[in-house]
């Protein structure tokens, strides 16, 4: 065997390695492509979930949305009133309107990692239970490869010919099933994608 280098290690592979024929009849191969993250945020279990969390969390952004208000209408106040205030007015308005916007900056912070969380956790959950559902799916449907595309804004695949694009029919039999008994089959087979 001759010493190969690193810039000719494809090339000395081919010329030291005896390949095997290639079987005469191939298989069907059968390839597909989904917006993965997408077909998460479709499904009907995802919506719920979302829904719950809008209701769980739109006090606590309402509360946020008037302690904002209340500080532009001081902030607008002080600015109005700069000529009549006394000095220790002024001052204390000063106070009171920095006070309030810390508070909202804190109250913010948090709301904004309570819900990134309970966002995390919810995309992760449905996630999950998706993928799974995707591996029977390709299973059942006999798909060698499904890819994920990726989102629109910067895609992993950037052409697939039409029909080769599961995401829809990826979500409706998920949802299907989901909606069903627990223990039913996958729907009949979507037209093929090839």
């Amino acid at each position: 065997m001759r010493s190969c280098t690193l810039a000719s290690y494809v090339l000395c592979l081919m010329t030291t390695t005896t390949f095997a024929q290639a079987p005469s009849t191939s298989p069907n191969i059968r390839i597909a492509v989904v917006a993965f993250n997408a077909a998460v945020l479709q499904t009907s279990e995802a919506q719920h979930e979302l829904a719950a969390m809008q209701t769980k969390f739109g006090p606590r952004q309402a509360h946020l949305e008037s302690l904002n208000t209340q500080i532009s209408s001081l902030k607008k106040e002080l600015s109005d009133d700069t000529k009549t205030l006394s000095e220790p007015e002024k001052t204390a308005k000063i106070k009171s309107l920095d006070a309030q916007e810390r508070q909202l900056q804190r109250e913010v912070e948090d709301f904004k990692n309570d819900t990134d969380t309970a966002s995390q956790q919810m995309f992760q959950n449905v996630a999950q239970k998706l993928f799974s559902f995707l591996n029977q799916y390709a299973e059942q449907y006999g798909y060698t490869i499904i890819l994920d595309r990726g989102p629109n804004e910067a895609p992993a695949i950037w052409y697939t010919a039409k029909g080769i694009d599961i995401t829809a029919d990826l979500v409706g039999a998920y949802n299907s099933k989901a909606s069903s008994a627990p223990s039913a089959a996958l729907p009949s087979a979507p037209a093929p994608h090839n």
